[in-house]
């Protein structure tokens, strides 16, 4: 399997939870980077998944996690998603190699690292959510650890909206509010100088204005503690 130098694979949607995931391995002591080093691949969005598991080198990587999010479908669709997925890509690889076991089932649950035949790797899924339900800014502003007087007078402006019959939806109002916190809650007046680049993305997100300790951050450290060698 894997080579020293690259061992872990971590699979995301967007560039934002690779940021964070990257983060929290640091904070969390999960990364060495002479025996456990982390590559990350973007699907751009679970439309891409089907088409982005094809180009992986699965030979170069002793482990390979999935980090998807819940969205309104819950954990156990996504358990249920990437099992199909993965059948579908192993159907394609028994056209050219008849051992190929089409019905190897390795997601079972979240944060349970298992082999794969097929594949010759250990993979395992984490699902991200709260309560069940979610993505990664649902996440995020529920762990936030600093003031958040910006960010929470959106609800005043939700509850306008709604009076004038225009929804927001959660998955909208979640990724409003969190770029809000990032941008004027928790960026200071010198970082609003370069604001593109220090109030968004990875700058903002590494920073340390979230709860490390909040539960809803437990099943994503046991997912991360997987990888550790």
């Amino acid at each position: 399997m894997g080579s020293l130098g690259v061992s872990n694979l971590i699979i995301v949607e967007s560039e934002n939870d690779q940021y964070f995931i990257s983060y929290l391995i640091d904070k969390w002591s999960i990364s060495n980077t002479d025996v456990n080093h982390f590559d990350y691949k973007l699907l751009g969005g679970l439309g891409g998944f089907a088409k982005k598991i094809r180009d992986i080198k699965y030979d170069k990587y002793n482990k390979i996690g999935i980090v998807i999010d819940a969205d309104s479908f819950g954990v156990e669709s996504r358990v249920e998603f990437t099992n199909q997925r993965l059948k579908e890509y192993y159907q394609e690889l028994s056209q050219d190699n008849s051992s190929i076991d089409v019905n190897e089932k390795i997601i079972d649950t979240i944060n349970q690292l298992k082999p794969s035949i097929n594949l010759d790797v250990n993979v395992a899924l984490y699902v991200t959510n709260v309560e069940g339900k979610g993505e990664l800014e649902t996440l995020l502003k529920s762990i936030k650890s600093k003031d958040s007087d910006y960010a929470d007078c959106l609800y005043a402006w939700r509850d306008c909206a709604s009076g004038k019959d225009k929804k927001i939806t959660d998955k909208e109002f979640d990724k409003f509010w969190v770029n809000n916190y990032l941008r004027f809650d928790t960026c200071s007046k010198e970082e609003k100088k370069q604001a593109g680049r220090k109030c968004s993305g990875e700058f903002a997100i590494k920073k340390d204005i979230w709860n490390l300790e909040h539960p809803n951050l437990d099943d994503l450290k046991k997912f991360l503690q997987l990888f550790v060698n």
